[in-house]
């Protein structure tokens, strides 16, 4: 028992199917989910189950260990003090204690119910929005509810314990589909269950849909493990593959259109929109707007004419399809991000979306197309959480189903806060909802605020409920107070959420029946006996007893809300759990059938408009009185008058672009970026909006409406922008036209100007007008990167854009040099040239970063370098055709040449005399022109064939040429050793004279054989061996000579330092010191000394010393004490003495 009750605090396990497709379809009425319940005040209440506009799933796997609160029967407002019995059926469903069920009402006026029973853990949602479980049980009844039969055992497969789906076919109630995904069946039944034909299929039946069309009976079957989407035309009987990697499909508007998203190939989170009519093959799907390209896996949404997908490149973004026309990019005002979005609605030509923006959601309201959309509140609650293997998006929003144009939503604050709010003009205007009747609120800022979608999936509290049968009546759970809280009581509005009342205290579950005659409610969460009803618009509540405790999970009623007999699903107080059905009829507990004079006519109110139009319309509806209990019956039609009202502003709201000034009360721009069309040529008009447009939906005429048409308006001259140059690539060839291209994203292109300056010193282009300045040629007549920049002005202002460019040459040839004389395993030098288009001598060549692709040999992989110079070694002999491709940034040119490779050959390096050097060119034509003449001159003096020898001619000075010998063939039979002999002769005896231009003749000097590898000689002749000998004996002597002069040079110079220190030795001097007199030398006695008075360098020799042998010219000088001799540098002796000088200082 504990096990099942987690599994029932956890989840609400009874689900309300109205229609086969919309268990899981986002759907702002909401479906009966209850989760969880959780005490707290209103911030905890719902800000502890967001993380990031997310709900934390953490957090709900930790409430779901809470228990559930304990309620009391709850007590009613105003009793009739009147209870029934005998109205309540009770059927168990024995051995069945699966945690979740599916309930689907087979269709109006309809006694066949479905009941499809699983466990929580088997469930997932598939592609096209069912739900697909193990291990199923299937019951039926067709007494409204009094009975059930278990029908997986009996009627599929003798017994087929693998029931994984049902569908039932929106267009045809009488159609029911079944399948077995382990044993490949698919059951068909056309008579609502009473029997089906069985076909086994040949792929594993994950989803099966059918078209909502009654008339088709069209199947559509996806396989899951394969990805692939199958087709039957014919009632099931065959099937026809007709897609490949299929995320999920969606019916269009045309019931026979069936569009796929299809996963991109090689892009896991990329998706392709598909389509195919059908019937039809694989050959008709095609690719549905293919400027649409890749968008988010799984975003692709149908609601009613309006297709969505979301795109995330470069930004994130919304993209609608209306009617089948191509997807167009949404626009919303102030810039904000938009991180996903939620199509709550797209009813009457217009939708509603929730947008995120970072961790809070908008809501937004279009305009026809889907594509315009304009803010209508601020900070909806709503929250992307993960259920049953697909994302689940839920918002807090009510469209009241009986009334045009109005809605029910919560906002989330701040600060946490959760309060409701109403709009009675589609999202045009929203207000706090009126505190009820007959309830007092002394707190601030008080109102009701509503239990909704959130509420009911995470809380087990039943949301808002409304009816199109139902005229004006809404029921819903919530609290009167500053926010919304965990306090529930029951309230109800008759006249379209205008004016609330408190009907009921505590949490119950709630329908309407008999076309809102009749309010059916049982309290949630405690065993009960008793039901609550009212027939008279809750104004008066009676009651039916059940014979049994109850504990009751949800209460459903017949689709259309027409019926008296509802159904409670729930279980008895036993030990062991198992599913309970309560029919309630209450057909007994009216009167009588309702007469002409039980009703009245009534009219949608809104206060705020001080009148009765409601969306421009004044709408009169027939209403059976509340205060009699007469029944309507199943076959009531309402009787409506409807009349066009006059426009007021009130049929208004601000089209896209504007917002609505709370100061002024009027719709003001946001910016004119989103006015003004982004196209919108200057000198043109366009239609500019007055800030306000007419609700989707509105039918009001005459009044105001001319006011608030379009006004067409002289298109605005706008600063330029997004100036962008095209250039088909940045690297670009000199001496060669150029096209560039210029392009502008907004602002005025008429009266601008641009300035075209492409850096390279050329004089810039002044050009008015897009149209001219958007493409212009250029030729580039120097290498080198170059930034050509285009500056554009207006009256409003100044852009620029530039692009960097670089200038090379394209490579017009590829000339190789091949090497000669080639040997096996010997490596082979290879040089190529590239030459250009230009041949101006002054011209240099500048192709930028060239790689070289060779070829050298058959089958062998191409050489890659960056190098103009590449060696190679073959290893076998033979004739090859080497080939190379030269490749730039703008060109690419091939090369080849053929070469012959040898075994063996003798090499010989033929050198002239100085006349061929005066007339030698460096230039390949030259080399060629003197190869054949010496070619032609050795073969006429050698007498050996052409055949047999290879002339290289080698560039540079001196010109020398290489002889090389071929191996013996068979028109020559000497050897290669007697022709290198017989070479060596001719040129000994100077016979080898080659005739130049003018009467000038060259002759060969001297030969050398070379070794195979080219480098080095292995014999020279008499002549060269004299030569060198010659030189070096030449350079002997010269460095003899240098050598002798050297040591000559030294010893003069001892010589003279000997003689300089031996002279000036022998001086000395006694006496005292005059002052000022500095000695040079430490002791008793100065022979040298320095007056810092005079500056003079003073010299004491003895009086007795004899002084005559010097040749220095001493002088008196009169500063010189008695005794004493001063020595004065003269100019003419200035450098022996200087020498002197330095010596002595010494």
């Amino acid at each position: 028992m504990a096990f099942y009750y987690h599994y029932l605090t956890l989840l609400f396990t009874l689900l309300l199917i109205y229609e086969a497709t919309s268990l899981l379809h986002d759907d702002i009425s909401g479906f009966k989910y209850i989760v969880l319940d959780k005490k707290s005040n209103n911030a905890a209440f719902y800000s502890s189950l967001f993380k990031n506009g997310k709900i934390d799933q953490n957090k709900l796997t930790s409430l779901s260990t809470r228990g559930k609160r304990s309620l009391t029967d709850s007590p009613i407002l105003y009793s009739s003090n009147s209870s029934r019995s005998g109205l309540a059926t009770e059927y168990e469903f024995h051995g069945d204690n699966h945690s979740v069920a599916f309930l689907h009402w087979s269709g109006s006026r309809s006694q066949v119910i479905f009941i499809f029973t699983s466990n929580y853990q088997s469930i997932q949602r598939n592609p096209g929005g069912s739900v697909h479980v193990e291990n199923a049980y299937l019951w039926r009844s067709t007494d409204y509810g009094t009975s059930f039969q278990r029908e997986d055992q009996t009627k599929f497969n003798k017994g087929s314990k693998n029931i994984n789906g049902i569908h039932f076919c929106k267009g045809n109630n009488k159609r029911v589909v079944v399948y077995d995904k382990k044993g490949k069946w698919v059951y068909i039944s056309d008579d609502e269950g009473d029997s089906y034909a069985a076909y086994q299929v040949n792929f594993t039946p994950q989803e099966i849909l059918c078209t909502r069309d009654s008339g088709k009976n069209f199947l559509v079957a996806f396989d899951e493990t394969t990805s692939k989407l199958y087709h039957a035309k014919d009632d099931g009987k065959n099937w026809r593959f007709i897609c490949n990697d299929v995320v999920q499909y969606f019916w269009g508007t045309n019931s026979t259109t069936l569009f796929i998203e299809t996963q991109q190939p090689g892009h896991k989170y990329t998706s392709v929109l598909k389509y195919i009519h059908l019937p039809g093959d694989a050959s008709d799907v095609k690719v549905f707007d293919a400027l649409l390209g890749g968008f988010v896996t799984r975003s692709f949404k149908v609601n009613g004419k309006y297709m969505f997908v979301k795109k995330m490149y470069p930004q994130m973004a919304m993209y609608v399809s209306y009617n089948g026309s191509s997807f167009k990019k949404a626009m919303f005002p102030f810039n904000l991000d938009v991180k996903d979005f939620n199509v709550v609605d797209a009813s009457e030509d217009e939708v509603l979306s929730c947008i995120r923006h970072d961790d809070y959601y908008n809501l937004y309201i279009s305009d026809k197309t889907g594509t315009k959309y304009s803010l209508s509140l601020r900070r909806i609650l709503a929250t992307s959480s993960y259920q049953w293997g697909r994302t689940l998006k839920l918002a807090d929003i009510h469209r009241v189903r009986s009334l045009r144009g109005v809605y029910i939503a919560n906002i989330r604050r701040k600060d946490a806060i959760v309060r409701t709010f109403i709009t009675f003009d589609k999202g045009g205007e929203w207000n706090r909802l009126a505190i009820p009747d007959n309830v007092q609120c002394k707190e601030l800022e008080c109102g009701l605020n509503l239990h909704m979608v959130h509420s009911e999936r995470y809380y087990q509290i039943s949301s808002v409920l409304s009816s199109e049968s139902a005229l004006g009546l809404i029921m819903a759970q919530g609290n009167v107070g500053r926010y919304l809280n965990e306090e529930t009581d029951v309230y109800l509005s008759s006249d379209g959420g205008l004016h609330w009342n408190k009907i009921l205290n505590g949490s119950h579950d709630y329908v309407f029946g008999d076309h809102g005659g009749l309010i059916v409610a049982v309290a949630l969460g405690n065993y009960t006996k008793k039901v609550w009803y009212s027939c008279t618009e809750g104004k008066f509540w009676s009651t039916i007893e059940m014979e049994k405790n109850v504990r009751a999970y949800g209460l459903v009623t017949e689709p259309g809300e027409t019926t008296w007999v509802s159904n409670i699903f729930g279980q008895h107080l036993t030990k062991s759990f198992e599913w309970l059905s309560v029919k309630l009829n209450f057909s007994s507990v009216f009167e009588r059938k309702c007469t002409d004079q039980d009703y009245t006519l009534w009219t949608p109110n809104d206060e705020r408009m001080k009148g009765q139009c409601l969306l421009g319309e004044h709408m009169v509806y027939e209403r059976r009185k509340a205060d009699i209990c007469c029944y309507n019956g199943k076959q009531y039609e309402r009787e409506i008058n409807q009349t066009s009202c006059n426009c007021s502003l009130e049929d208004f709201t601000c089209d896209f672009g504007f917002q609505n000034n709370d100061i002024s009360d009027s719709c003001v721009p946001i910016s004119e970026d989103l006015i003004v069309p982004k196209v919108c040529p200057e000198f043109q008009t366009y239609m500019r909006s007055s800030g306000y447009r007419k609700v989707a939906g509105d039918r009001c005429v005459g009044g105001i409406e001319k006011d608030f048409y379009p006004v067409k308006t002289l298109c605005p001259v706008k600063v330029p922008s997004g100036l962008s140059i095209v250039l088909k690539r940045t690297t670009v060839a000199a001496h060669i036209p150029i096209t560039f291209n210029l392009k502008q994203e907004q602002g005025s292109t008429g009266s601008t100007w641009y300035l075209w300056d492409f850096g390279d010193g050329s004089k810039p282009i002044n050009v008015t007008g897009i149209t001219k300045a958007q493409k212009q040629n250029h030729t580039f007549t120097d290498h080198g990167s170059f930034n050509v920049t285009v500056t554009a002005s207006n009256s409003m202002g100044t852009t620029s854009t530039r692009i960097a460019v670089q200038v090379i040459d394209a490579i017009l040839r590829v000339l190789i040099t091949p090497p000669h004389a080639v040997l096996i395993g010997q490596p082979a030098p290879f040089n190529i040239t590239l030459s250009s288009q230009h041949t101006e001598r002054s011209w240099v060549a500048e192709h930028g970063y060239v790689h070289f692709v060779w070829t050298f040999e058959p089958k062998q992989r191409p050489n890659l370098t960056w190098e103009n110079e590449v060696e190679h070694t073959f290893t076998k002999a033979g004739v090859y055709t080497v080939k190379v491709e030269a490749i730039n940034a703008i060109s690419r040119q091939y090369g080849q040449v053929t070469i012959h490779v040898y075994d063996d050959l003798r090499t010989l390096r033929i050198s002239f005399d100085d006349e061929l050097d005066n007339e030698y060119k460096d230039s390949q034509k030259w080399r060629d022109e003197f190869r054949n003449m010496f070619l032609a001159k050795l073969t006429s003096v050698v007498f050996i064939p052409k055949s047999r020898l290879e002339v290289y001619v080698l560039p540079g000075l001196p010109t020398q040429v290489d002889v090389s010998i071929k191996p013996k063939d068979t028109n020559d039979n000497h050897t290669m050793d007697q022709i290198v002999d017989r070479i060596k002769v001719v040129i000994k005896q100077k016979r080898l004279v080659i005739q130049l231009s003018e009467g000038k003749s060259t002759a060969a000097v001297y030969a050398e054989l070379l070794d195979n590898s080219g480098k080095k000689p292995i014999a020279v002749d008499d002549k060269q061996g004299n030569q060198d000998t010659r030189l070096a004996i030449a350079i002997g002597l010269a460095a003899g000579f240098i050598v002798i002069f050297l040591v000559g040079i030294i010893f003069y110079v001892y010589r003279r330092y000997m003689w300089i220190y031996r002279r000036y030795s022998r001086l000395s001097m006694n006496g005292s010191r005059p002052d000022g007199f500095i000695p040079l030398h430490p002791g008793g006695q100065e022979s040298v000394g320095y007056n810092a008075d005079d500056d003079v360098v003073r010299y004491a020799v003895p009086e007795t010393e004899d002084i005559n042998d010097s040749e220095d010219e001493l002088l008196l000088d009169d500063h010189t004490e008695p005794g004493r001799l001063s020595l004065v540098i003269n100019e003419d002796t200035q450098q022996d003495n200087s020498q002197s000088t330095d010596a002595a200082r010494a």
